[in-house]
């Protein structure tokens, strides 16, 4: 029974004895805790001699350390890099590098020192190529091929890069072909340019002679519409001289212009008149005096007369309503055609059972309504060309 109570303490205090000596945290050796402390206390331009336990001063650029100094206050043996070798900055290493060779594509820029490495830079016609962060080869430039032309020139550092030349464009086997038609490529643009220039032309040509045609049918309809295309005679003036067997019969053409010395018929004096009466005893008007005349004829001269600012004041003194000049207005495009509606209104109002033909009572209105307002050279117009004395 007293032995196993022993077995199990001893077990327990072995067992708490290792615990203890894992939790424990390590420490360094003292000898490693000493060299860390000794080479941070040594200058930057020292280093820490393990071998000699002290800090030692280092090489300068193109030399190697020899050995360490043998004292603190005593210097390394460094010796110089041998031919073509090198090291650049002060140093403790034991061996110099060795400075590159220039390859074939390549020339030396400036040579191998003891402190500094060969440069080489690549031939004429080459470029250079990283292949990584250290190393690097020359590749010969790229030469323009037919239908092309330098982008970009050839130097040590960048390879050449070519472009179509004008009005070339790259095939979809990248070589530079002349442009024949408009293909998309911006290179080809002036050949599309050509080609929506004709285009353009076209549509303006077909247009102009689209808008010909339709101004001919336009101008064939108006024709068409106007109540009146003949001339029409009417008598002259006549003097009550000698000079009476002189006139001649005038004509008012469609335009409404008066055209004078027309061969058609010559009036005869006065004294020659053929006087007839009717049933009842009046005398009637001798043939050459017409007793009507035409409405479009009457119209176009009657615009001539009077001024386009007092028109609207005619008619309205004349009697026609509003609603009929605003109907004309609206249904004609042209002034001068609203103010020939507005007219054909009123002598339609008064023309009883000929058709077309405008009384010698209606110009005798015309003419008392144009001497109220004011407009007497249009009235004494219309009395000389129409007779209305």
């Amino acid at each position: 029974m007293d032995g196993k109570q022993e077995n199990s303490s001893f077990r327990k205090i072995f067992i708490l004895t290792i615990v203890v000596t894992l939790a424990a945290p390590a420490r360094p050796s003292p000898e490693l805790s000493h060299d860390k402390l000794a080479e941070e206390d040594c200058e930057e331009d020292e280093y820490w001699s393990t071998t000699k336990g002290h800090c030692c001063n280092k090489c300068h650029g193109g030399f190697r350390l020899e050995q360490d100094c043998e004292s603190s206050n005593r210097k390394s043996i460094c010796k110089p890099c041998l031919n073509d070798y090198y090291i650049e900055n002060s140093n403790n290493a034991p061996n110099c590098f060795r400075c590159r060779s220039c390859k074939s594509n390549e020339r030396e820029l400036s040579p191998c020192t003891r402190k500094k490495n060969r440069q080489c830079v690549c031939n004429e016609g080459f470029f250079k190529q990283s292949i990584s962060n250290l190393t690097w080869q020359c590749l010969k430039c790229t030469s323009c091929g037919d239908g092309e032309q330098e982008r970009i020139s050839c130097s040590g550092s960048t390879n050449r890069e070519c472009d179509c030349k004008e009005k070339f464009y790259r095939n979809s086997n990248k070589i530079c072909e002349e442009c024949k038609t408009c293909n998309g490529d911006q290179k080809c643009s002036h050949l599309c340019g050509k080609s929506a220039d004709w285009q353009l032309a076209f549509v303006v040509v077909v247009i102009a002679f689209t808008s010909v045609f339709i101004l001919i049918m336009i101008c064939m309809f108006i024709q068409k519409r106007r109540p009146c295309h003949s001339q029409e005679i009417v008598v002259s003036p006549v003097s009550s001289d000698s000079e009476i067997s002189k006139n001649l019969l005038s004509y008012v053409n469609e335009d409404g212009k008066m055209v004078k010395d027309h061969p058609a018929l010559i009036p005869l004096p006065e004294h020659e008149l053929p006087v007839r009466k009717d049933p009842g005893g009046q005398e009637e008007l001798p043939d050459c005096i017409p007793r009507g005349f035409k409405t479009c004829h009457f119209i176009y001269f009657l615009l001539q007369h009077v001024p386009a600012s007092r028109f609207k004041e005619l008619v309205r003194c004349l009697g026609v309503s509003e609603r009929d000049i605003e109907w004309a207005e609206r249904d004609n495009h042209t002034c001068k055609e609203a103010q020939f509606q507005m007219l054909k209104v009123w002598c339609d109002s008064g023309r009883g059972d000929e058709v077309d033909t405008l009384s010698r009572a209606r110009l005798q209105k015309m003419t008392e309504t144009l001497r109220a307002m004011g407009l007497m050279a249009g009235a004494e117009a219309i009395e000389a060309n129409f007779q209305i004395l």
